[in-house]
């Protein structure tokens, strides 16, 4: 009985923390938002899911960049998006 019950629980307490982590807005703090992202996707476990913290030098600031490494073509990824952020530059008006 306490075998059923103890895996009831375990059920009800994960079902509970998906439902608090995809409710939770979005802070502030970008390393906050990759540890929540992160562990919604299990990325841990999960070695198809990347996330890719980058640098925009035009902006001065950090973004992140999630995928699925085998739904997209990873150059195009790098090429297209990675690439043109990290080297963008603010062009002055």
């Amino acid at each position: 009985m306490l075998y059923h019950l103890k895996r009831k629980f375990m059920k009800h307490s994960r079902s509970t923390e998906a439902a608090d982590i995809t409710t939770s807005p979005l802070s502030g703090e970008l390393t906050h938002n990759i540890e929540m992202i992160e562990e919604l996707y299990s990325a841990s476990i999960n070695k198809d899911f990347v996330v890719r913290d980058i640098h925009i030098k035009g902006m001065d600031s950090r973004a992140a960049l999630f995928f699925y490494a085998t739904a997209v073509d990873l150059d195009k990824v790098e090429q297209s998006i990675i690439s043109p952020l990290c080297i963008w530059q603010e062009k002055n008006v």
